[in-house]
């Protein structure tokens, strides 16, 4: 869960991952995935898990270069197969 920003509660979906799809990705770079896989932008995803934009932004950049990807269009296919 996290708070949008009208100060309201937000509960944030997680799709189903294809096994295997993100074994070279740590469990915190799985949760992202995730929610970014699920539609959520960044700076939602920032709420959600109490980081910075900055943070997640990074995140994602390692998570790309793991996964030699280059956009999340990419990276869906990558999760969902």
């Amino acid at each position: 869960m996290g708070v949008g920003e009208d100060g309201q509660e937000v509960v944030l979906a997680f799709p189903l991952l294809r096994a295997g799809a993100l074994e070279s990705l740590s469990p915190v770079e799985r949760e992202v995935v995730s929610l970014l896989v699920a539609g959520h932008s960044v700076p939602e995803v920032a709420r959600a898990r109490g980081r910075s934009r900055h943070t997640i932004d990074n995140q994602v950049r390692t998570i790309y270069a793991k996964l030699g990807i280059t956009c999340r269009q990419e990276l869906v296919r990558a999760a969902l197969g």
